[in-house]
């Protein structure tokens, strides 16, 4: 009985640890939703009239906020339930991928329309939800690039080469990581990355268009 007793507190402890943790990420996100909600508020303000296409974005917006919350509320509910059943408790943890769709929508949207603070903001909190996205590690790489912060830029580029060598996006972020190098005149990095490209993606677009532009 007391091995018993002493199972169900460690699962109870564990089981209370992956429930703050994932409430801790949901609240990111959420924070996040909710700040692009304000931003689409206060723009409604600065408008005398409002185009079609812009009244079903913020009433979409609003409906993606309450199935968030909804969610939450759901996450509660099933939470109380494991607890009541923690005799032969299995915990499986799933990524709420709907939600982090959201992120990545207005993130994206905001990269489009040139808000690259943020655009980073999201794309960070999107990866820091599914860390193994290329594209998101991609364009978080571009919106350093248009705010000329090559440091953090070659950063992102360079963790698409090493944790995602298939992906498309991979010779595209070395032929980058050279360009970057060669605007900060530091052309002998410049030409080890040059060199990467064309040796590990030869076949590649970018490895075409270096061959091109050296001709």
């Amino acid at each position: 009985m007391q091995f018993k007793t002493i199972g169900i507190l460690i699962t109870l402890v564990l089981f209370g640890c992956a429930v703050r943790n994932e409430a801790v990420r949901v609240r990111e996100q959420l924070n996040y939703i909710e700040e692009s909600n304000r931003r689409i508020e206060g723009r409604i303000t600065q408008l005398d009239s409002l185009s079609r296409e812009e009244i079903e974005l913020i009433i979409r917006f609003r409906a993606q906020q309450g199935e968030v919350l909804s969610r939450i509320g759901e996450n509660i509910e099933s939470t109380r339930n494991a607890v009541n059943e923690l005799s032969g408790i299995s915990i499986t943890q799933k990524a709420d991928t709907s939600i982090s769709s959201d992120v990545y929508s207005i993130a994206y949207s905001d990269y489009l329309q040139g808000n690259y603070d943020l655009a980073i903001s999201g794309f960070l909190t999107y990866i820091n939800s599914i860390p193994r996205l290329d594209e998101a590690r991609y364009l978080l790489g571009e919106c350093y690039f248009e705010k000329e912060n090559y440091i953090y830029a070659i950063k992102s580029f360079d963790m698409v080469v090493q944790n995602h060598p298939r992906s498309k996006r991979a010779p595209t972020s070395l032929y980058k990581i050279g360009k970057i190098y060669e605007t900060m005149r530091d052309t002998v990095s410049a030409n080890q990355y040059f060199e990467r490209l064309s040796s590990d993606y030869p076949d590649s677009p970018e490895a075409a268009l270096l061959r091109d532009t050296r001709q």
